[in-house]
């Protein structure tokens, strides 16, 4: 009776193992099938809800899906410049299994073009800044007024700056925007128009 039971017991725990591993490879294949289908944000989902675990091969990819997840995170709407750096250091940080997906291979390659992008987008928003900023200095309102237009003209490049940039950005507009109410008040002041008609 006692050896009943403890082959019954085997048969069990052989089982439960048998239904892990079972749910498990199934897991393994849906987050495969999400990656295809580019639903880096829901793998974790899978992960979790399958106890996928995180070692070997299938560990290794679920990382760069979470290293891919984390640098567009960094990037996502108006970032500061250190999401920026730190997006820089984090893209490196993948351990290759991506490149076994093509799809996943290239929206890799689109991040890092798209922070390579930015970067320059930010040097060029700097150079702006400095073109405004010297115009304030020297009193020459005009060209600040034509610079700051053609800035907020560019929605690629207001849609990049930083945040950094953008308090930076808007002391200098209030500056331009004070200057305009005074020349408009001190205009109006001086505007005398002649009464025509008679009585």
């Amino acid at each position: 009776m006692r050896r009943l039971k403890k082959g019954f017991c085997f048969i069990v725990v052989l089982s439960a193992a048998f239904v892990l591993q079972a749910c498990g490879n199934k897991g393994e294949k849906y987050v495969e099938q999400y990656i295809k289908e580019g639903k880096y944000n829901e793998v974790h989902i899978l992960v979790n809800e399958f106890d996928i675990e995180k070692t070997g091969k299938m560990g290794d990819l679920i990382a760069d899906v979470d290293n891919y997840n984390d640098v567009v995170s960094l990037l996502h709407g108006q970032s500061s410049e250190n999401d920026l750096e730190e997006a820089k250091r984090q893209i490196l940080g993948f351990n290759g299994s991506y490149k076994k997906y093509s799809s996943f291979e290239e929206d890799v390659e689109e991040l890092e073009n798209r922070i390579v992008e930015l970067e320059n987008h930010r040097n060029e928003i700097e150079e702006i800044i400095q073109k405004i900023q010297d115009s304030y200095d020297s009193g020459n309102y005009e060209s600040m007024g034509k610079v700051i237009t053609e800035y907020k003209e560019n929605e690629m490049l207001v849609a990049d700056t930083s945040m950094e940039q953008s308090e930076r950005l808007e002391q200098l507009i209030i500056q331009y925007e004070s200057y305009q109410k005074k020349e408009s008040e001190e205009g109006a002041v001086d505007f005398q128009p002649e009464w025509v008609g008679g009585v």
